[in-house]
């Protein structure tokens, strides 16, 4: 272990003290100059790693200093409390640094966190403000959409689905719209045949009242004269009767006209409100194949991006093929004059198989043959190692 002697003066005496610690004056000055380290810039990767840097040198000289410490104290058991005082030293300067540079890297990471968290609430709130903003007072649609989903979804998918919420919060105002001008027709329809019905009733009853008072008049101007003109009194009755039954002709013939004119008006009602319907029914027929469309739409992009995406891994899968290969080639290349050596040798031991046998009793003759098999069946595996 190579170690550097470090001059350390010491509050017992006025002599320098010195002690192996690997640490040298100058270390020292550099770690007292980490005290101005600081992240001022969170994203800054550089100031982050410098303190990082500068807080793991800290901590190598720390640990190399605790660890000298004991293998000091073992080898210089005489010396154990000086040198314990001589490393507090060092670590009470080491250790405020470093507590300062973790809490440096601490604040950075908080710091991180908090704007990650606020700008996925921020994506959040500006999502379900957009989504307000479209549907306007259809908001019972928004329910089927929870938090957690509107944050984490993609824009390819949000983007589509704020157009199909476009177009359902239209087509229910649309429908909103058709609803209140049936129901305006309707309304209108009601009281025209009201105030139709309430002038019948007012002529009905002007007529009565004028009838009433001629049969009244008609009647005092008969006992008036009845005594004196019974003759007059006659030919008046058939007058009065005539005019009478030609004026109840001639109301009658009215009432027949108001009554045709009521039933073309309700004619006409009935009319414009299967119009309307006609029309809601074409609307609705029209926003279920935009809806269709939307979806084949936004199901179109899904396959193409899969599509891309296996295409992307098939490409790199296959480049990481040739590489391996490339490098299968390379090693077996490498390995070729070695190869090429130990097939020498064993065409060597090969033809020493294929040798005279020695002449051996009839006894020991099978066992030769069985020695000679198993010496070509190793040349055989030999040459499979190589293949």
């Amino acid at each position: 272990m190579s170690s550097a002697v470090t001059t350390i003066p010491t509050g017992e005496t006025n002599q320098p003290h010195t002690i192996l610690f690997s640490v040298t004056t100058e270390t020292v000055k550099r770690f007292e100059g980490y005290r101005d380290l600081k992240v001022t810039d969170i994203r800054d990767k550089g100031q982050l790693a410098a303190v990082h840097t500068a807080r793991m040198e800290l901590v190598k000289a720390r640990t190399t200093v605790d660890k000298i410490r004991k293998e000091m104290n073992e080898d210089h058991n005489r010396e154990i409390k000086n040198n314990n005082e001589k490393a507090k030293g060092l670590l009470s300067l080491f250790e405020p640094i470093e507590l300062h540079l973790k809490n440096e890297e601490e604040r950075a990471e908080s710091d991180l966190e908090a704007e990650r968290v606020a700008a996925k609430n921020k994506l959040l709130n500006d999502r379900k403000a957009a989504m307000a903003e479209v549907v306007g007072e259809f908001k019972d649609i928004l329910a089927a959409y929870p938090d957690d989903y509107l944050s984490s979804v993609s824009a390819s998918v949000f983007d589509p689905l704020l157009m199909t919420l476009r177009v359902q919060a239209a087509g229910y105002r649309q429908q909103a719209e058709q609803m209140r001008i049936a129901n305006e027709a309707a309304a209108k329809a009601a009281a025209d045949k009201a105030e139709s019905e309430a002038k019948a009733e007012s002529l009905r009853l002007k007529q009565q009242a004028i009838e009433d008072q001629k049969r009244k008049d008609d009647q005092e101007a008969l006992d008036l004269a009845k005594a004196a003109f019974e003759k007059q009194q006659a030919d008046r009755d058939a007058r009065i009767a005539q005019e009478n039954a030609d004026r109840m002709e001639r109301e009658a013939v009215q009432r027949a006209a108001d009554q045709a004119k009521l039933d073309a008006q309700t004619a006409e009602l009935n009319r414009k409100y299967e119009e309307i319907a006609a029309e809601r029914r074409k609307y609705e027929a029209e926003m279920m194949r935009l809806a269709r469309e939307a979806d084949e739409r936004v199901r179109l992009r899904l396959e193409a991006d899969a599509k891309a995406e296996e295409e992307e891994r098939l490409r790199l899968k296959a480049e990481n093929d040739a590489l391996v290969a490339k490098a299968e080639a390379a090693v077996a290349e490498s390995m070729r004059p070695d190869i090429e050596k130990l097939c020498a040798w064993i065409t060597a031991i090969e033809n020493f198989a294929d040798a005279e046998l020695p002449d051996v009793s009839l006894l020991s003759d099978s066992l030769m043959a069985e020695l000679h098999s198993d010496l070509a069946g190793c040349v055989d595996a030999m040459r499979g190692r190589l293949t």
